[in-house]
């Protein structure tokens, strides 16, 4: 079994506050053809920091998410 990247007290932390923790990390791929409206991409490129104007890809790991919330 591999080593997880977070550790137990951020693994228990992220529990507490209800997020499904994936504690080796997952990866989800947005491309910008994924997306009807422009401006949805631009606000998702603007969040993560990135330039719209030239990207056409994000790579996002992620360690938790919650449905619903």
């Amino acid at each position: 079994m591999s080593k997880n990247i977070l550790n137990k007290s951020q693994i228990d932390a992220l529990n507490d506050k209800k997020w499904k923790v994936t504690p080796n990390g997952a990866y989800i791929t947005l491309y910008s053809d994924d997306f009807t409206e422009e401006n949805t991409w631009i606000q998702i490129c603007q969040q993560l920091k990135v330039d719209w104007t030239t990207t056409q890809k994000i790579d996002i790991l992620y360690f938790g998410v919650q449905i619903n919330p």
